[in-house]
C-alpha cells in the first residue's frame, strides 16, 4: 500500500478533506484528536484491553444508560432552576433558556 500513489495523495490531502466531510456537524471547536480523547475517556470506566466482545456490548449499554441518566438529571435540574445572568443582554437570557445550566456556564 505504501507504493499506491492514489492512497498516498489522499493521505497528503487529509487535512483538507476532513473538514469537508464534517462541515455540517457542530463540534464546538473541538479537533478530531480531542473528540477521540473524549470518547476514550468516556469508555475508560467501562472497558479494558481484556474486555470481551460480549462484555463490550454489555458495558456499552451501561455507559449509554449512565450518560442518558446524567443528561436527564442535568436537564431536570436546568428546567427547575435558573442560572444567574451577568448582563442585561437579551441574548444571554435566550441562551440561559436554551441551554442546560452547565452548558450555559461553559458558554
Amino acid at each position: 500500500m505504501e507504493d499506491n500513489e492514489w492512497l498516498n495523495s489522499l493521505y497528503e490531502d487529509r487535512e483538507r478533506l476532513v473538514p469537508i466531510f464534517v462541515r455540517d456537524t457542530f463540534w464546538a471547536g473541538m479537533s478530531t484528536t480531542q473528540r477521540s480523547e473524549s470518547m476514550n475517556a468516556y469508555f475508560d470506566d467501562y472497558l479494558t484491553s481484556k474486555t470481551t466482545l460480549k462484555q463490550f456490548v454489555h458495558q456499552y449499554e451501561n455507559a449509554f444508560r449512565n450518560k442518558h441518566e446524567k443528561e436527564a438529571l442535568e436537564e431536570f435540574h436546568s428546567f427547575h432552576s435558573t442560572p444567574q445572568l451577568i448582563s442585561p443582554l437579551k441574548m444571554e437570557e435566550q441562551l440561559a433558556n436554551s441551554y442546560t445550566i452547565n452548558m450555559f456556564k461553559k458558554f
